[in-house]
């Protein structure tokens, strides 16, 4: 035993090799295969994610095998963008290129220039006797396309389906310099029919954009098939079916007990339709096996070991998040938990991927890994581009409990830090408490000192000012004993000038009889002067009388 697969593919569509595990759509996969043999084009529509991508895979692929008549080319042309340089039809031409590598040398004699689908359909049908089948997955994308390259590719498609020899190969075989170019085995080839056929798979939701191709293809409608959600007992056997299958398998053969099915059934089908869709068997499955049955070595899964199919559900996306880098997690939760899933009611929304871009800042390459996760489904959009919707309604609660215990988280971290920065602004506060304390300390303090200072200054300036009272008095005394004094002075000097002319006249009369007496006896004249100044000066006459008497002596005279 090589171990090499498990049994449920999980979230992926199902591959061609994978048939073999491909269960419950026996009855889709046979009557879509009558159609295609019947018509030579067929739609096949339904919702998104019921598995059409799955059942063309593992369903129809296999089976057209079987009968060897036709060689499938499945195509898928993404969706339109200005940089995109493939064309519709360059997408179909260079795929079966690559495939039939081969030159049919009778068909490009004819016309070596020739590329068209019919071109390329009979050289597959004359190398390898096989016709054509070309199968267009998620078709809707064409409609994102320029309106001229849906033409073309609609003109081409039609010769294809409705020619069995283009005008052009029969005039170069009708032209006389073509004569001998063919053999008759070869024109028999060139005029054989080629029977291709064309399967279109589409979206419901886009179903009613075929109509646009009832110019070339007017019935275009008449052979489509729907596919709907696996019936329960389809379900069923999609569930137990793989799980007892024997092989190169990571898990040895096990059983669901009849309680487990009936749980996974109960949680997976629609409760109005009473359908089951494949994505959730195939989700569910692949955990039980991977977690349950491969690691704990069971034979047999009960309910103690199922669990809550909700919480695998959940546990999904919280896995799958966590398997992106550290800086695409929050980038992928904004978008899903913001943007793709309403507030309130919770509803799936679908946004392109411009507005993506430019409000979450979200490239193409996390989108496309965000696809291939399977979180996101991308839609052809009509004008160019993809838009992006969440993958599955059953992903709409898990996304809505991870965007509420998110917002929880936020709100408790928004809480935490408020409370850190209220018990810093308290630190800041208390400290900012205390610096004001301390300086109402030594205010307070400083105030009692101030207030000892202008008590003492109060006491100085009292004392000073009863100083500067007392010299204020003392000054008004003194000025008043000065006045006194210099009025006592002006009077005793006025005394003092009345008693001096009062002896001066006294004087002059002594100088008279002294003048009268020095007729006789002359005196010196400075004798003279000297004796009137000390008259003037000395109003006493004492000095004078003595000078006198000196006199009287000196020159005897004779004066009284």
């Amino acid at each position: 035993m090589s171990n090499n697969q498990y049994r449920y593919p999980g979230i992926f569509p199902f591959a061609s090799s994978q048939s073999h595990l491909f269960f419950g759509r026996d009855k889709d996969i046979l009557n879509v295969y009558r159609l295609i043999s019947r018509e030579p084009l067929t739609v096949i529509y339904g919702k998104s994610g019921l598995g059409k991508s799955s059942l063309i895979n593992a369903g129809l692929i296999p089976k057209i095998a079987e009968d060897k008549t036709h060689q499938p080319f499945i195509i898928r042309f993404g969706a339109w963008t200005e940089d995109k340089t493939e064309t519709l039809l360059s997408t179909i031409k260079n795929l079966l290129v690559r495939a039939i590598r081969e030159e049919s040398v009778f068909i490009s004699k004819l016309l070596p220039e020739d590329n068209s689908l019919w071109f390329h359909a009979k050289r597959l049908q004359v190398q390898k006797g096989e016709s054509l089948l070309l199968i267009f997955d998620q078709f809707e994308e064409i409609f994102s396309y320029p309106k001229e390259q849906i033409v073309e590719f609609e003109q081409e498609l039609a010769e294809l389906l409705y020619t069995t020899l283009p005008l052009r190969y029969r005039r170069k075989i009708d032209a006389s310099d073509a004569t001998g170019l063919l053999t008759e085995e070869e024109e028999d080839l060139l005029e054989k029919s080629l029977v291709p056929k064309v399967l279109f798979s589409i979206r419901s939701d886009r179903l009613h954009l075929i109509d646009r191709f009832k110019d070339y293809f007017p019935s275009i409608l008449n052979n489509c098939y729907e596919l709907n959600a696996l019936t329960i007992e389809d379900a069923k056997t999609a569930i137990t079916y793989p799980a007892r299958l024997e092989g190169d398998f990571i898990t040895s053969p096990f059983e669901y007990s009849g309680a487990v099915i009936e749980k996974l059934l109960d949680f997976l089908s629609d409760q109005q339709e009473q359908r089951v869709e494949g994505i959730l068997i195939q989700m569910l499955c692949d955990h039980y096996e991977k977690s349950e049955v491969e690691k704990k070595k069971l034979r047999k899964l009960e309910l103690t070991h199922i669990g809550d199919p909700t919480k695998v559900i959940k546990n999904y996306y919280e896995q799958r998040i966590n398997a992106l880098s550290e800086e695409n997690q929050l980038a992928a939760r904004d978008l899903i938990e913001q943007g793709l899933v309403s507030e309130g009611e919770g509803m799936r929304l679908t946004l392109h991927e411009a507005f993506i871009l430019n409000k979450y800042h979200i490239a193409k390459p996390l989108l496309e890994q965000l696809v291939d996760s399977r979180l996101l489904r991308a839609e052809p959009f009509i004008r160019g581009g993809y838009s992006y919707e969440l993958a599955h309604d059953r992903l709409v609660p898990p996304v809505v409990s991870a965007r509420d215990h998110r917002k929880e988280r936020e709100a408790e971290q928004a809480r935490k830090e408020a409370e850190i920065q209220m018990r810093k602004q308290a630190e800041l506060d208390r400290q900012e408490k205390e610096k004001v304390n301390k300086q109402l300390r030594q205010v307070r303090v400083l105030s009692g000192f101030l207030t000892i200072a202008l008590v003492l200054a109060g006491h100085f300036w009292w004392q000073a000012n009863q100083k500067t009272t007392l010299a204020k008095n003392a000054e008004k005394m003194a000025i008043e004993q000065s006045k006194e004094a210099d009025e006592q002075r002006a009077k005793a000097e006025e005394n003092l000038h009345k008693l001096q002319l009062k002896n001066f006249k006294a004087n002059e009369d002594r100088l008279r009889d002294i003048r009268r007496f020095n007729k006789d006896n002359p005196l010196p004249e400075g004798l003279l002067v000297e004796m009137l100044e000390i008259s003037t000066t000395h109003p006493d006459s004492s000095r004078l009388m003595g000078r006198m008497l000196e006199l009287k002596e000196q020159y005897n005279l004779s004066f009284q």
